[in-house]
């Protein structure tokens, strides 16, 4: 077993997933999805040719947790995901369009707060 490969890499997802309330067994894919988004927020700039990627993958993860809401209002789960869309403060609820900002950046945060450490480690070991 390589421990950083086969748990402490995937861990970070399934924990981000199952605080949203959303299936884990979904982690790997929301990872990638998290990965090319996190881009946009670092050296896009630098990776041009990555932007039709970066770009289905952000269309993938609206469709995502749209589809996540949807099934809330269906088969209501715990996590962040129920939580914002009840959330309401003087009669003012969260528009979906917030709900899922405010799911994706979870999600990214997640693991890029996790992924920079993994890479400053191997910087570090190298």
């Amino acid at each position: 077993m390589d421990v950083i490969a086969d748990f402490a890499a995937p861990l970070p997802a399934i924990v981000t997933a199952e605080m949203l309330g959303v299936p884990i067994a979904d982690h790997r894919q929301l990872k990638q999805w998290s990965a090319d988004f996190a881009e946009m927020l670092g050296n896009f700039q630098h990776n041009p040719d990555h932007v039709p990627r970066v770009l289905k993958s952000l269309r993938s993860l609206i469709a995502y947790f749209r589809d996540a809401i949807r099934q809330q209002q269906t088969q209501p789960r715990e996590g962040l995901v129920h939580a914002l869309l009840n959330a309401e403060i003087d009669g003012d609820r969260l528009s979906e369009e917030e709900v899922i900002a405010n799911c994706i950046i979870t999600m990214v945060g997640g693991q890029e707060t996790t992924d920079e450490l993994d890479r400053q480690r191997h910087a570090f070991s190298c």
